[in-house]
């Protein structure tokens, strides 16, 4: 009777430990593949934004043959950041298309010392990667920021542009 109780033990133990060695493989590929999904907005849906007090700065810009990362920090002058939504927008020079890819929020004090006004603007700091193979070869693409704080959606338009070019897929 014992012998069929260890058995039994066992094959549980084996089975739970199974269940969880393969959660542990898929929930970090979830999250991964959530985190590359690239969708096709409407422009028109979003208001634009362009004048203070949005500011947003993209201080790190780096192309390889197969991921673009930009990094940087998007903030509304005198709005504290209690909790956002932020995205990068590749919008087509050549047929206006605009592809959505998602950000991470990254911990950045440079909206802190750039607006000097005492807010609290530490979450304003964003990073995006997108793998090439969502864009056009020989495109160029303007880069624009979809933003939301506390439900207020806006799309503002920044000065770079990214041209991709030669892509191996």
């Amino acid at each position: 009777m014992n012998q069929i109780f260890n058995i039994r033990f066992k094959i549980v133990y084996i089975c739970v430990f199974a269940v969880f060695a393969i959660a542990a493989v898929a929930f970090p590929s979830i999250i991964y593949l959530d985190a590359q999904r690239v969708t096709t907005i409407a422009e028109s849906d979003y208001t634009y934004v362009n004048d203070p007090p949005f500011v947003c700065e993209i201080e790190n810009y780096i192309q390889t043959e197969s991921e673009i990362t930009l990094q940087g920090w998007f903030a509304e002058k005198g709005k504290e950041i209690t909790s956002r939504k932020c995205y990068i927008v590749f919008k087509s020079l050549d047929d206006g298309t605009c592809l959505q890819l998602p950000t991470k929020v990254v911990f950045n004090n440079n909206a802190k010392d750039y607006f000097n006004d005492g807010f609290n603007y530490n979450n304003a700091g964003f990073s995006s990667t997108v793998q090439t193979n969502y864009l056009q070869t020989s495109n160029t693409y303007l880069v624009l920021i979809l933003y939301e704080n506390d439900g207020q959606m806006v799309l503002f338009e920044t000065e770079q542009t990214i041209t991709v070019e030669h892509l191996t897929k």
